[in-house]
């Protein structure tokens, strides 16, 4: 049996944006510094930031959404590579990482 595993990617401020989208920031609401019972951290983002899915309706009029979509067809076999210190891929990085064929 194959073992599961998430490929979600951490959220950092620092991770590459789409062009023209804005900067995430986090900004605290409530912190019981200030005599609150918790810490209330408020997250602004764009939604094409990080790990995310794309639902067929942001590309084809018509498609389903992500509350349509069969959950099950994003589990599945993958390769997972990691390139450093950059803020955009190229092809060449890609070629780099030998990505089986299939995956």
């Amino acid at each position: 049996m194959n073992e599961i595993k998430g490929i979600t990617v951490a959220f950092r401020p620092d991770l590459p944006l789409w062009p023209s989208d804005p900067a995430p920031s986090l900004s605290l609401m409530k912190s019981q510094e200030g005599g609150y019972r918790c810490n209330v951290t408020r997250l602004d983002t764009g939604v094409h930031f990080g790990t995310h899915l794309d639902a067929p309706c942001y590309f084809i009029e018509g498609g389903k959404s992500v509350k349509e979509l069969d959950l099950n067809l994003l589990v599945r076999t993958c390769f997972v590579g990691e390139i450093f210190g950059v803020m955009g891929i190229t092809p060449r990085q890609l070629e780099a990482l030998h990505i089986p064929v299939g995956t």
